[in-house]
C-alpha cells in the first residue's frame, strides 16, 4: 500500500495510526509526501513503523524512484477498481501529481507533461474540485503542480504565467501548506527573472502564513542567497531581515 499524504493537518488522525492499521491487515506499507508535507509528519517514526524513509525529497537523485512509486501506486488502483469512482478517481489524479513532480525534478518532461495531462482529464471527468481523504485534487491543485514542474525544470515565464493567474486566498485555510509553496515558486521564477522585489514580496507572503519552509527549505535558501549577492536594499529593503531570520547571512 502507498500511502501519500502532503502539507496539511489531518483530520483522520496521524498517518502513523493508518500504517500501522493497514499493516495489522497485512499490507506492506511505504510512505509518500510533498516535501513540505514532511513537516507535519515524524519521518523516523514512519521509517521504523514501515522500515523504508519516505519518499518526499524530489531534488535528490531518487527521484525517478518516487516517480515509479506514484505511477505504480496509481497503477495498481486503476487495475484494482473494475470502474474507479469519484474518490478513486480523485486519489488517482492526486498520484498523477505527485508522479508529475517527481519527474520533473529530473527534468522528465514527457512524463511529467502526461501525468499533469492525465490529471487534467480526471478533474474534467468529476466536474468539480474534491477533497477526499484532503487530498484537494481539481483543477487549481493541477495549476499549483504546473507552477512547480514549470520552475522544477527551469521555465521561469511560464511558471509565472500560471503563478500570477492563481488566486490562493480563495483556497481553503487548511491548505496552508499549497499556498505557500505557490509564493516559494513565484519567488524562484521572479528571481530567475530578476524580478528581485516581486522575488521578496512572496518570500514575504511566505514566511507569514508558514516560517518553516521559509527559514529551512535549501531551494528557499539557494534563492535568499542569489537576491543577498545582487543585492538593491532601495528597491528590496525588508531582504537582509528576511535573510537573516533564514540564517543565510
Amino acid at each position: 500500500m502507498y500511502v501519500v499524504t502532503s502539507a496539511a493537518p489531518s483530520h483522520a488522525g496521524p498517518v502513523s495510526d493508518l500504517v500501522v492499521m493497514a499493516q495489522a491487515a497485512g499490507w506492506r506499507v511505504y510512505v509518500i509526501s510533498t516535501p513540505l508535507g514532511v513537516r507535519f509528519l515524524d519521518p523516523s517514526q514512519i521509517q521504523e513503523l514501515t522500515g523504508e524513509p519516505i519518499s518526499s525529497d524530489f531534488r535528490m537523485p531518487d527521484s525517478d524512484q518516487a516517480r515509479d512509486m506514484a505511477l505504480r501506486a496509481a497503477e495498481t488502483l486503476r487495475t484494482r477498481s473494475h470502474k474507479l469512482g469519484p474518490s478513486s478517481l480523485s486519489v488517482w489524479g492526486g498520484l498523477q501529481l505527485v508522479a508529475a513532480t517527481a519527474a520533473s525534478h529530473i527534468f522528465d518532461r514527457a512524463t511529467s507533461d502526461g501525468c499533469l495531462a492525465h490529471a487534467q482529464r480526471a478533474a474534467n471527468h468529476l466536474g468539480h474540485e474534491r477533497n477526499d481523504f484532503w487530498n484537494a485534487f481539481g483543477t487549481t491543485n493541477i495549476q499549483i503542480h504546473r507552477l512547480s514542474a514549470a520552475v522544477a525544470v527551469g521555465d521561469a515565464r511560464p511558471a509565472l504565467e500560471i503563478g500570477e493567474s492563481l488566486d490562493v486566498s480563495r483556497m481553503p485555510d487548511s491548505l496552508v501548506g499549497r499556498r505557500t509553496q505557490v509564493h516559494l515558486d513565484l519567488a524562484h521564477a521572479y528571481t530567475v527573472q530578476r524580478k528581485d522585489a516581486a522575488a521578496v514580496h512572496m518570500l514575504l507572503h511566505a514566511e507569514r502564513q508558514s516560517p518553516e519552509p521559509v527559514r529551512y527549505d535549501q531551494r528557499t535558501h539557494d534563492v535568499l542567497t542569489q537576491l543577498i549577492k545582487r543585492e538593491h536594499r532601495p528597491s528590496t529593503p525588508q531582504l537582509r531581515g528576511l535573510a537573516q531570520r533564514a540564517g543565510v547571512v
